[in-house]
Parts: C-alpha cells; structure tokens; sequence
C-alpha cells in the first residue's frame, strides 16, 4: 500500500512539472505572439477628428428649421461670404438641408412644435 501512495505522489509530481513547463511554453508563446503583432493591438493611437464642419452642419439645420425661407436664404448668403475663403465654399443649398431634416422627420414641414 505504501508503494502505491509512492508511485501515486510521484505521478502527481511528475504532473505537476509538466503543468508547469507547458504553461511557461504557453505563455511566452503569447508574448511573442502579442510583440509580433505590435503590442497592444493599436489601442494606444490617438485619432484626431474635426468637428467643425459636422456641428456647422448640424447648426445649418437648426436653422433651416427654425427661420423662414427668407431669413435662412439671408443666413446661408452671409455664412458662405465668410467661409468662402476659409473653407473653399463648402456650402449646400436651402433644398438639401430642408430634405435631411424631412428625411428624418417625414410628415413635418416648416417650423417645429415649441415643446421640441
């Protein structure tokens, strides 16, 4: 009986230094794996994006929205005098702002209800 607890501690030793090396193995496989393909993944970049034109874009709408026909003509004619230079006159017409905004909210034209 005592050779069999023998045998069976040195079995379980004998696994227990197999375990060990192979998850060494394991993990300086990961590593190599992991500095191989640039460390992080890429997590660490910093993108940089410009917001100018998407919240002119959405201020456009505000106002297409909110001013009569006449007064946002009178808007958009001054916005595209100042931004001409600057911005090589990136500018869209009354008609396809008026068409997002309908896009988005079939069934309503003109001015919004005041609890919007």
């Amino acid at each position: 009986m005592e050779s069999l607890i023998q045998v069976l501690l040195a079995y379980g030793l004998f696994l227990a230094k197999t375990m060990t090396i192979l998850i060494g193995i394991a993990v300086l496989l990961i590593l190599a794996v992991r500095l191989r393909h640039g460390g992080h993944g890429g997590s660490e970049q910093l993108e940089i994006t410009d917001l100018n034109q998407r919240y002119r874009a959405l201020s456009s709408e505000l106002k297409a929205f909110s001013l009569s026909k006449k007064a946002f003509k009178a808007y958009r004619k001054a916005e595209h005098k100042e931004e001409g230079p600057r911005e090589g006159g990136t500018c869209r017409s009354q008609a396809a702002l008026r068409h997002r905004v309908q896009r988005r909210h079939p069934g309503q034209r003109g001015r919004r209800a005041a609890g919007w």
